[in-house]
């Protein structure tokens, strides 16, 4: 498995966004603080179109991402599973999507 190299959970949805799109917001490993910045930062932006509704379901959708990633890598993990079982085919193919370079 490849080494992770996403932004730590946990990520949220920022509910005090700047009014231009919602804003995913993390912690990131890199030292931000050496330019005096300290906190949460944007890992990612929806636009908000003609459908807020959608936008805030896919911001949670992706606000989830770490976690969903470390259910899916205890699931590949299991040795009760079983490798040839749908479900965890599907998240072995899920966990390469997320982490292929």
């Amino acid at each position: 498995m490849s080494e992770r190299r996403h932004t730590p959970g946990p990520w949220r949805v920022d509910s005090d966004n700047d009014g231009y799109g919602i804003e995913i917001v993390g912690r990131p490993t890199w030292p931000c603080s050496r330019f005096g910045v300290q906190g949460d930062w944007d890992i990612a932006k929806i636009e908000e179109l003609d459908n807020d509704a959608e936008a805030r379901a896919n911001a949670r959708l992706i606000a989830a991402a770490p976690e969903l990633l470390e259910a899916l890598l205890d699931i590949i993990g299991d040795n009760e599973f079983g490798c040839h079982r749908p479900a965890y085919i599907k998240a072995r193919s899920a966990i390469a999507k997320a982490v292929t370079k």
